[in-house]
């Protein structure tokens, strides 16, 4: 997706504006949750072995954080260059830090051992979607976000792209537009949930009775020509709500026409699908996830997300 000069140009400032932060040459934001949290700046002996790790990986790119203010100081001087998108540029070089959308970790930790479920029909589904003549869901809320098209930014219309058909083409994401939707929901079925989820965590269950513990997983999905892509779990479907033998046991997606795995439109694009087609996926670790469009828009949208909080913290700020 290209942001235009002025649409970017004002991001950048409300950005700027709202976080003082980023003024002192020794803080940047990096951390995009609830709260715009500010990092300190790594000590030079810091920096000299985040460079050896990255010139011992060359797979893995890796930028200083003094690094990166110095190329946002030249992206705003630089005439006739898009300062917002130069920034954003800039942050995606870096390992993403959300909670659910991590980058890997090369060596650290061991693979998964989730099994393969394969020949799924596979169908499209988006955000905001009406209602069609099989199925009665609005996609204007999910499972799990009651606001889901406005946390996102908007419909994210299948054939309304940019970005060669990864992103929507009139809005700027600000959640992680490769999401996929499986036909269990944990928090209305806690029981259930408690005997078939590997990584279940009663504890949590315990304290945040209302936080789905299935939201932002990640799978790995397989088209039938042996391309391969990264998703993440955003909402739940097709059809049923309760199917956990399917996802984490042995039986088989059993309504309509046997679809067990909804797909994105950026995910449907990426493999090169139709919207009604067959492939296998599995659950995979976050430090699985290799570097590829699910992480570089997935982060993007992190950003976005944050300028948004950004800017209506400064409206609220200006009303007092």
């Amino acid at each position: 997706m290209t942001l235009s000069l002025r649409s970017s140009t004002l991001l950048l400032a409300f950005f700027l504006a709202a976080s003082p932060a980023v003024a002192d040459p020794e803080t940047v934001i990096y951390q995009f949750d609830d709260e715009i949290t500010p990092v300190k700046q790594k000590s030079k002996a810091e920096e000299e072995t985040t460079t050896k790790i990255a010139k011992n990986d060359p797979g893995l790119q890796i930028s200083t954080r003094s690094q990166d203010i110095e190329a946002l100081k030249s992206a705003e001087s630089q005439q006739g260059m898009d300062a917002g998108s130069r920034f954003i540029q800039t942050l995606a070089r870096r390992p993403v830090t959300s909670p659910t959308l991590e980058a890997p970790q090369k060596g650290e930790l061991p693979p998964s051992n989730f099994p393969w479920k394969k020949d799924i029909v596979t169908t499209t589904f988006w955000i905001g979607q009406g209602a069609s003549g099989y199925n009665s869901t609005m996609n204007k809320a999910s499972a799990w976000d009651g606001k889901w098209k406005y946390s996102y930014g908007g419909e994210d219309k299948r054939h309304a792209r940019d970005a060669g058909g990864l992103l929507p083409a009139t809005f700027a994401a600000k959640e992680n537009p490769f999401y996929i939707a499986l036909p269990f929901n944990d928090v209305k079925y806690p029981k259930i949930a408690a005997k078939w989820i590997p990584w279940w965590d009663p504890v949590k269950a315990k304290n945040d009775r209302w936080k789905s513990q299935c939201k932002g997983r990640w799978v790995k999905i397989r088209s039938e020509d042996g391309r391969l892509c990264y998703a993440q779990w955003e909402d739940v479907g097709p059809f049923r709500y309760d199917h956990a033998e399917y996802i984490w046991g042995k039986e088989r997606p059993t309504t309509y026409n046997k679809a067990g795995l909804d797909i994105s439109p950026a995910v449907e694009k990426y493999l090169g699908l139709t919207g009604l087609d067959v492939c296998d996926w599995k659950f995979v670790e976050a430090h699985e996830v290799p570097e590829g469009p699910w992480l570089k828009y997935g982060e993007q949208a992190i950003v976005y997300k944050a300028l948004e909080r950004a800017e209506k913290a400064k409206r609220r700020a200006s009303k007092k």
